[in-house]
């Protein structure tokens, strides 16, 4: 019987119960997750790696919130109302329900993991009974360990643990901590909490052989990561400035590229003007003085070698005119260099610019460079704060790029 059929039957019998404690495992042949009940409380127990005989015991919480009213409510103060195990295919999804007994908060933990993985992924969803709370941020894991080895650690950096463990948030502005024995998966998301629900970051808990805790994560990032593929493309970057970027200049430019490969057999996937076809004094329109058409007689030549129009754009509005934004309602972010990209004006004129480019220019390519995300200034949609608005910036930018793929699923969206 396999690990999460063990997991299955104490689901739905009594469970292991010592000295009061019932204890359920959560896992497969590759990885294992043990947490406990004790008068209706869930704790973490153990991490286990069944393929190295290696069980590190935890304590700590399952969850952290961190309230506006500055109250701190670890998951031990609530409740279980309910447990369920679901199976999908090869993945399995084990749920626990709970619900504060003197908080209109309920809480759901939910570990998925597939049958042939050597990691298992957890989220916490939150709902409010009844009025809207602020949730102002969130430890996914809290887990004390002892006489145990831990490394490296940070934004958007894993945790080591053990040396054939790793877990994190798999965000890239999320923070695992390491303090004092104590590894804290944490997130800042500044956000009100309505019975409709909020659902945190994924955490990842991933196993391997002994001192292999690196390796193991590399190969889980191959796992989850597109692929990669050979692309071929030409920037204007180091070649064209400003008003040198015609359509004359750029056409001579890309006919003879092209007539350079055509002997081998090989195309210019993209063909990107960098820098400099902007009108400044605009929200990423084209510099009317030296392209009355904008790029759309380009994309036309480019497309009959075989070749998509690509463009270099950063989000955060780089080489505009901030100063003329602001003047005409565009947030600006703190220090007025670049553009808060979750506020909502400029997200919203973003939105079409970027819609109407990949229409008229048959964009397919971006280059998403000067990706700058700290904003502390009030009405933008992100709490006032450094560590708010730096989350915000990054969900809204994460966003933006599902955007643009949802209008082109194989547009090449490349960040800089």
């Amino acid at each position: 019987m396999g690990i999460w059929s063990v997991a299955v039957y104490l689901v739905s019998a009594p469970g292991i119960r010592a000295q009061g404690v019932e204890t359920w495992s959560i896992g497969n042949s590759l990885i294992r997750r043990e947490v406990t009940l004790a008068g209706d409380a869930v704790r973490p127990r153990a991490l286990a790696n069944p393929l190295t005989r290696v069980t590190v015991p935890v304590a700590g919480e399952e969850f952290i919130l961190y309230l506006t009213d500055d109250a701190v409510v670890p998951a031990s103060e609530f409740r279980l109302v309910a447990k369920s195990v679901r199976r999908d295919g090869k993945t399995q999804h084990f749920s626990l329900r709970l619900a504060h007994p003197h908080r209109p908060i309920d809480a759901e933990l939910l570990y998925t993991v597939s049958d042939d993985d050597w990691f298992m992924r957890k989220t916490v969803t939150l709902r409010a009974r009844g009025k809207p709370f602020l949730l102002r941020d969130v430890d996914v894991d809290s887990l004390t360990v002892a006489d145990v080895t831990t490394d490296l650690g940070g934004r958007g950096q894993p945790v080591y643990l053990a040396d054939s463990f790793f877990l994190g948030l798999e965000y890239p502005a999320g923070f695992n901590l390491i303090e004092g024995g104590c590894v804290s998966l944490r997130h800042h998301p500044g956000k009100q909490v309505t019975p409709a629900g909020w659902i945190s970051k994924s955490a990842v808990l991933g196993t391997g052989e002994s001192g292999q805790a690196a390796g193991t994560f590399t190969r889980y990032v191959e796992r989850i990561r597109i692929p990669s593929r050979s692309y071929l493309l030409y920037n204007s970057w180091y070649d064209l400035r400003k008003k040198e970027m015609t359509i004359e200049r750029l056409t001579e430019t890309y006919e003879a590229i092209r007539q350079g490969l055509a002997p081998y057999g090989v195309k210019l996937a993209t063909f990107v003007p960098d820098d400099g076809w902007q009108n400044p004094q605009s929200i990423w329109e084209a510099d009317l003085s030296f392209l009355p058409q904008g790029y759309t007689p380009l994309a036309d030549a480019v497309e009959e070698g075989g070749t998509r129009l690509g463009l270099w754009m950063p989000f955060m509005g780089t080489n505009l005119d901030i100063a003329w934004g602001k003047e005409h309602g565009y947030e600006v972010a703190t220090g007025e260099r670049y553009y808060c990209l979750t506020g909502p004006k400029y997200n919203k004129r973003l939105r079409e610019v970027v819609k109407r480019h990949m229409r008229d220019w048959r964009v397919g390519y971006f280059k998403h460079d000067f990706n700058m995300f700290n904003c502390r200034e009030p009405g933008h949609g992100h709490l006032p704060e450094a560590r708010y608005g730096f989350e915000s910036n990054v969900d809204a930018e994460i966003e933006m790029l599902r955007y643009e793929q949802s209008l082109l699923p194989d547009v090449y969206l490349n960040v800089t």
